[in-house]
């Protein structure tokens, strides 16, 4: 049933955010090389892009051999297993990051998470029950998540987080059966959190938060070096001050996810460029963090970039 549902939904729209689109969007395009590196899209389009890159070429070499192409899709938001092989070797098919089933549903009882990766309700919703997103399964790489809960919604429009583990004031009965990993502490490791239970803290917020190194020494190899805004950022941003003396006085490296078009970064982030004047950053990576750090994806408010003029 829940697959019939969902593919008549997807004969309309599904949702972007839903399908692990970056923003919203599916295909975002890359940012020139021109582009100051703390404001460039490292990858230009969504997982679910990629993942679907086979299937397109499978149709394209159809044609030039004379064939009927086949046109049959599976869902939108995970490629078929027939194109496993083809996706081997990046995370685009059972790999870190992927949306995955822990349901009963026949229609998706092969959306699994491949060796040493877990299927962790990050966000369960009423509306979409069983769904969740391949992460590690000790829970300790960096990018994993370190936040848990569940959207309620009792009414179109009216929408209830009750964030679970770490558990708050505003923890509500979720089934205590759900599969959900408290977060480990670990030394030289940090959290970034969402912070949804405090809109006072000017902190960006990280959907579902997410695990990183604290510095850039001794990455893992799931991480590279990257820059987070630190305490001051948004005051700085909102004050109508330019983005890069913002940037510049106001971020901090840290140990961030690894990212590329084979090895994209989880649902509701960006792979944005890497930092080439750190010395521990990866070369031919970029590093996720959420799209709205980015000025360019910025909707509710984030002044431009300006330039004062010298001659006032």
């Amino acid at each position: 049933m829940a697959g019939f549902n969902l593919r008549l939904n997807e004969m309309t729209c599904t949702g972007c955010h839903q399908t692990h689109g970056i923003a919203g969007f599916h295909y975002t395009g890359a940012d020139p090389a021109s582009e100051p590196r703390r404001n460039a899209v490292f990858v230009p389009g969504s997982a679910v892009f990629f993942a679907d890159l086979p299937r397109r070429r499978a149709i394209v070499e159809s044609f030039a051999a004379g064939r009927h192409p086949d046109f049959s899709r599976g869902f939108a938001g995970r490629p078929e297993a027939k194109y496993a092989e083809a996706l081997k070797g990046t995370d685009l098919y059972n790999g870190w990051g992927s949306i995955c089933y822990r349901g009963a549903d026949p229609s998706f009882v092969d959306w699994t998470c491949d060796e040493g990766l877990r299927c962790a309700g990050v966000h369960e919703s009423a509306i979409h029950p069983g769904f969740g997103t391949c992460v590690s399964e000790a829970g300790t790489a960096v990018g994993d998540p370190v936040e848990f809960g569940e959207i309620r919604m009792s009414k179109w429009g009216n929408d209830q987080y009750c964030r679970l583990s770490p558990a708050t004031a505003k923890a509500c009965a979720i089934d205590p059966a759900r599969d959900r990993k408290p977060p480990i502490k670990l030394a030289g490791y940090g959290a970034a959190r969402q912070r949804y239970d405090n809109p006072e803290q000017k902190t960006g917020g990280f959907p579902g938060g997410m695990l990183r190194k604290a510095t850039c020494e001794k990455l893992p190899d799931e991480a590279s070096c990257g820059r987070l805004a630190k305490t001051g950022f948004n005051d700085c941003i909102g004050s109508g001050k330019d983005h890069e003396f913002c940037t510049r006085e106001f971020t901090k490296t840290a140990g961030l996810r690894a990212c590329d078009k084979a090895h994209p970064c989880r649902e509701d982030y960006i792979c944005t460029a890497g930092f080439d004047d750190l010395p521990e950053a990866k070369p031919g990576k970029g590093t996720c963090i959420p799209p709205y750090f980015i000025f360019q994806f910025r909707v509710d408010g984030h002044p431009r970039n300006w330039v004062q003029d010298t001659n006032e």
